[in-house]
């Protein structure tokens, strides 16, 4: 086994609050903007929870609203910009818990559905050493509205996983997570704390 554990984190609902898919859409176009386009956010969000649509496409089509055609600096500094923003939705004990392994040593990996611009500037502020996030499309530095590859949820998150760090199963690893879709990874952590987030005595 390596001898630096790892500790593998979700995002929305495990370290924050709430998603934080609407405060990025509020902050990253005008007020007006965003409340004409609600409507539209919220008939792609019953659209999913209706099964009509999958995850990957309704979230898609949502983003493409504030991203289609951004230059991937643009985007960047979007992300920037929304740190303060999830700095303002973190949960207490999530911040407790990274600590805690910041202090042990571990591996910080941020793991997350959410999309990889918005979220690694505050990652990167906040020192994990690993981001791995769903992937926008960029064609000649320009976003194009659509993920490059799968969005990173359910089994994907154990194949990117698997392709960043190819050896983190021989490593003693924590995972967190908050929703049914994070079960697979978490089955195959050495300690995993799903819907709650707590530190994890690692003599047990």
């Amino acid at each position: 086994m390596s001898h630096r554990p790892i500790a593998i984190f979700d995002f929305d609902g495990t370290l924050t609050r709430c998603d934080s898919l609407l405060p990025f859409l509020r902050q990253a176009q005008p007020v007006i903007l965003f409340w004409l386009r609600l409507p539209f956010y919220l008939a792609m969000w019953m659209c999913y929870k209706l099964r009509l649509a999958p995850a990957d496409r309704t979230k898609a089509a949502i983003l493409s609203t504030v991203l289609k055609g951004k230059r991937e600096v643009e985007c960047r500094a979007m992300g920037q910009r929304f740190v303060p923003a999830i700095e303002s939705i973190l949960r207490p004990e999530a911040l407790r818990c990274l600590e805690w392994h910041r202090s042990e040593g571990h591996r910080l990996v941020l793991l997350t559905a959410s999309l990889l611009p918005c979220v690694e500037p505050w990652a990167e502020k906040t020192g994990f050493h690993t981001v791995i996030a769903t992937l926008p499309e960029i064609k000649s530095g320009i976003l194009t509205g659509r993920f490059e590859g799968n969005n990173c949820k359910g089994k994907e998150k154990i194949h990117r996983l698997d392709r960043a760090l190819p050896h983190w199963r021989d490593s003693i690893s924590y995972g967190y997570g908050d929703s049914p879709s994070d079960r697979p990874l978490l089955s195959l952590c050495t300690h995993s704390r799903p819907y709650r987030l707590e530190i994890v005595d690692s003599s047990v």
